[in-house]
């Protein structure tokens, strides 16, 4: 497992929605929020979690992820775009 491995960092934020929807059963919704409760144990992870209450100021509308200061991704409905242009890594 990636986040087991070398010395990075990783930091995950959620939005408090993602951890009560129900893909799959019970048993699987289980095994997810069972995983990240493990995940987030390791001292190189820090999860963060929107709650439902949080004020919004803009909506994200595609999922992204920042690598680190030189690469970010999003995730489009048709593709995923991977961005490592200092500008667009910024943005």
């Amino acid at each position: 497992m990636v986040v087991r491995e070398g010395d990075h960092r990783f930091s995950f934020l959620l939005e408090e929605g993602i951890l009560r929807y129900r893909i799959g059963d019970i048993g699987t919704l289980a095994g997810q929020l069972g995983h990240l409760l493990t995940v987030m144990s390791l001292p190189r992870v820090s999860l963060g979690v929107i709650p439902f209450m949080a004020e919004r100021r803009m909506w994200t509308i595609e999922p992204f992820m920042i690598f680190d200061e030189e690469q970010a991704g999003v995730e489009l409905l048709s593709a995923d775009v991977m961005l490592s242009a200092p500008n667009d890594t910024r943005l």
